[in-house]
C-alpha cells in the first residue's frame, strides 16, 4: 500500500502590515507516516508526492 496521509488541512492567513493587511496566503499541509520525508514538517502552496 505505501504511505499516505493521515491528516489534511487547508490554511488561509493574512498578516497586518503598515499599510494594511497582506495578500491572503493559503498554505495546504499534509500529517504522513514518520520517516515518510526527510523533515519533521514539509510545508508549500502544492506538495507532490
Amino acid at each position: 500500500k505505501g504511505q499516505s496521509i493521515n491528516h489534511d488541512a487547508i490554511i488561509s492567513f493574512q498578516l497586518a502590515t503598515n499599510s494594511g493587511w497582506s495578500e491572503k496566503v493559503t498554505v495546504s499541509c499534509g500529517i504522513v507516516e514518520n520517516g515518510t520525508f526527510p523533515g519533521d514538517i514539509c510545508l508549500g502552496q502544492t506538495i507532490y508526492h
